[in-house]
């Protein structure tokens, strides 16, 4: 389905939904389809005409793409790298998406009186709720 809409011959590593809200995701409606390629590309698709919304260049300096999310908290793209560094992006109507800011593995702090930084290289990302100090979680000291 996303090869169609898209022109060149690169190969597609993953495909993802972005919601608006937590009530569109709870009814399967998404804002986006989120498509990432092997040229380490990433398209932003409107799921009911398959146009292009917006396109997400990595910075030049970064390995290839492990994951892309969106984060409806945020309203960002959160990309992770392969040498688990995030890049965030603003994406705006039709436009390319704009680096908000990059953060390293060792900028997440472990939530606890003493907040002790991240030693290892992240591996995975998934987005969730939760409202600290609840549950186990781990923060990044900057946003």
């Amino acid at each position: 389905m996303a090869s169609s809409y898209h022109i060149s011959r690169q190969n597609i590593m993953q495909v993802s939904k972005a919601f608006s809200d937590c009530h569109k995701e709870r009814i399967n409606e998404p804002k986006s389809l989120v498509i990432g390629f092997d040229n380490n590309s990433t398209f932003l698709l409107n799921p009911s005409d398959g146009l292009t919304k917006s396109t997400i260049y990595p910075p030049p300096s970064s390995t290839k793409i492990s994951r892309t999310l969106f984060c409806m908290a945020l309203k960002r793209v959160i990309v992770m790298l392969e040498n688990g560094s995030f890049c965030v992006y603003r994406v705006h109507k039709r436009s390319t998406g704009k680096l908000d800011s990059m953060l390293y593995s060792r900028s997440i702090k472990s939530y606890a009186p003493e907040s002790k930084s991240l030693t290892q290289k992240v591996t995975c990302m998934s987005l969730g709720s939760i409202v600290p100090p609840m549950e186990d979680c781990e923060i990044f000291s900057k946003i």
